[in-house]
């Protein structure tokens, strides 16, 4: 394939290689004549759409492209010819006689020209056999499919690899742009499942497309299994995952997480070493100890550090902490959640986070049940005035299962007690068990702008936010950054003409960046700080931010690059509660409302018991969550209603002024 021209893209790295070889191609064949062999015409095609792209050579004059252009005028008449001028029993052996790229090429040619009769369909099950990624190419095209979906529908049905495709199709979320394959419209629902059922019976299925198997989404109209495959995928899955990880061969990368608790007056409250691979947070009894029920609570924000100063939430998937390395190979179904190895980690440590807290504070005699109790009835009503109805949260010496089912409701309860307060301005006892039970994620704000985030697909924000904080090395006063928001950050006085302008065309094209008459780069430090809580978190939390920044939250609102949401969770928020309590939006999460809600749990056995421990105290994290975040909203609404009256007071007095 070297000395072959291959066109691409006009965008392709490999495109100037072949503009130099261009021109002594056609004069070649300009003396020779047309080609004769197969892999030579399809070269033909090529050459002629790389003269279209209008790609050239900064030494070609405009003349010299037009001549190019002329030269080339016929190529295509003439692959078309050829092709189908050759005789359909000599197909399969032309076929086979081409370069992998160019084999790419054939199919589209038969595609664009309509070249069917050439194909004669008993072939396409040989050509597969002999090369299983020749049905790939075959499905990028809807007319070819069409044409032979006869033939088609019995390779999927013969050949086990199948399932991958349909996995890619319709599971895997779009990497390779793998979901832009068509599959015959003959093949059932019924058909995708015996095909799947057949790979995971097969002789060496891969765990990775297993895994897949295992987070389909039914869609009546597309894939749809049945429990009993679920079941069987799941199992497989684990047994997969358990060979691999015994297998001497499994390179292993491990990490340790140690938290622990510690006496002594001079010990400050939480502090963090690290000790070879292990990671060990370190927090003092003696705080805790004097920690009252409401500080106890709010531990978990200051000392967990679960939020951060605007109360949104850490714990979330952020799209900044994943590694471009797990997002391409760690194969995620579309609809699954992003738990990956950031998020999984600190998780894991809000989780042995919350079981340290609760053994510090048994064994000082205090219970963090009787503390969040105390958050929701006592301190949200003294300092907001919010009475919110009696919860009752388990006993310490009920067991793991009932605490589970104890707990769940609670928190909706919850949820839906604030609800019916942010709409009704109270809560009415009598109306409450009338209405509606909501989902946690869907609970409201008190405020009807609480949150700012990302408009969905608007490019401009996007492009923005990618420019400043993708991974980008820049070099600049010969030190390395790997980000644009770090360069701004870290040197004092940019040159731009140092810099390359390519790397801030965005940022001055949307006026996140100017150049003074100095040729210094500047910027408002309250726009970029504004961006990196977008990147973040994907949103800003409004009231929390000064005048001056609201008002640049409210420029980029009229540009269309944010929208208001008046919910209690951002988007991402919501997410990471439905992981964790259903499975309506992801096919990979915990669904602990449906198991302890819906009564479909196993029984209190001791192969559960691990399991009910830490969907307990998952239950105790989510409620934190949510009256931290009540608590957040009734604080804002109080401060926007204290300076809205005060500014009344103000005016009045300045009116009275005047008017004396």
């Amino acid at each position: 394939m070297k000395d072959y021209i291959y066109y691409y893209s006009e965008n392709d790295l490999s495109i100037c290689g072949y503009l130099e070889r261009i021109e002594e191609r056609i004069n070649e064949i300009l003396d020779k004549g047309v080609p004769k062999g197969l892999n030579e015409v399809i070269e033909l095609w090529h050459i002629r759409k790389l003269v279209e792209s209008g790609c050239r050579m900064n030494n070609w004059s405009d003349d010299k492209c037009r001549q190019l252009k002329i030269s080339t005028q016929d190529y295509m008449c003439y692959v078309a010819k050829f092709l189908n001028d050759i005789e359909k029993s000599s197909v399969e052996s032309e076929y086979h006689s081409l370069y992998w790229e160019y084999k790419r090429s054939f199919w589209e040619i038969i595609d664009s020209f309509k070249l069917y009769s050439i194909i004669d369909p008993k072939i396409i099950p040989n050509m597969v056999a002999k090369n299983f990624n020749t049905l790939y190419l075959i499905l990028k095209y809807e007319n070819l499919v069409n044409k032979y979906k006869v033939i088609l529908r019995e390779i999927f049905i013969t050949h086990t690899k199948c399932a991958c495709i349909l996995l890619d199709k319709y599971v895997r979320q779009d990497i390779l742009e793998k979901d832009k394959l068509h599959i015959p419209s003959n093949l059932t629902i019924n058909d995708k499942e015996k095909i799947i059922v057949k790979y995971l019976n097969s002789d060496d299925p891969n765990l990775n497309y297993v895994r897949l198997i295992t987070q389909v989404k039914d869609d009546k109209s597309t894939l749809m299994l049945s429990p009993k495959t679920k079941l069987m995928a799941n199992e497989l899955s684990e047994r997969l995952n358990r060979e691999l990880m015994s297998n001497p061969r499994t390179y292993k990368i491990s990490s340790s997480l140690c938290v622990q608790s510690v006496e002594g007056e001079c010990i400050e409250p939480v502090s963090f070493s690290q000790n070879n691979n292990e990671n060990v947070y370190t927090y003092s009894t003696d705080y805790i100890r004097k920690c009252d029920d409401m500080e106890i609570i709010f531990n978990c924000a200051y000392l967990f550090d679960w939020f951060n100063d605007h109360f949104m939430l850490n714990l979330i998937s952020k799209k900044n902490e994943i590694n471009s390395f797990e997002y391409m190979f760690m194969d995620k179904g579309r609809y699954s959640y992003p738990n990956y190895w950031c998020f999984t980690n600190k998780n894991n440590l809000a989780l042995r986070q919350i079981v340290l807290y609760q053994h510090v504070l048994n064994n000082l005699g205090k219970s963090f049940e009787s503390a969040l109790k105390y958050f929701y009835e006592k301190h949200l009503y003294d300092d907001y005035g919010y009475q919110g109805l009696s919860i009752n949260l388990p006993m310490e010496n009920d067991t793991w299962l009932n605490k589970c089912k104890n707990i769940c409701p609670e928190i909706d309860n919850i949820a839906k007690q604030y609800n019916l307060y942010t709409d009704e301005g109270e809560i009415n006892e009598k109306l409450l068990p009338i209405i509606k039970p909501i989902k946690l994620q869907n609970c409201k704000s008190i405020l009807q702008n609480k949150y700012y985030e990302i408009k969905s697909g608007n490019s401009e924000i996007l492009g923005i936010v990618n420019c400043l904080f993708n991974y980008n090395m820049i070099e600049y006063n010969d030190k390395k950054y790997e980000t644009i928001y770090d360069l701004l950050k870290k040197e004092t006085c940019i040159k731009y003409s140092n810099c390359d302008p390519s790397d801030f065309e965005i940022l001055l094209k949307h006026n996140i960046i100017y150049i003074d008459e100095n040729d210094i780069i500047s910027f408002d430090n309250a726009m970029i700080n504004i961006l990196k809580s977008i990147w973040e978190y994907e949103a800003c939390s409004y009231w929390h931010h000064n005048n001056a920044e609201r008002r640049i939250l409210d420029d980029m609102k009229d540009k269309g690059w944010l929208v208001v949401s008046d919910n209690l969770f951002t988007k991402p928020e919501q997410d990471y509660l439905s992981y964790y309590l259903d499975n309506t939006k992801f096919t990979n999460g915990f669904a602990y409302r449906n198991l302890y809600s819906h009564g479909s749990n196993t029984h209190n056995n001791e192969p559960n018991h691990n399991k009910h421990i830490g969907a307990y105290n998952i239950f105790l994290i989510i409620l934190i969550i949510l009256i931290m975040k009540i608590d957040d909203d009734l604080r804002l609404a109080e401060s926007i209603f204290i300076a809205s009256e005060y500014n009344k007071y103000v005016n009045k007095k300045i009116k009275d002024c005047n008017e004396f």
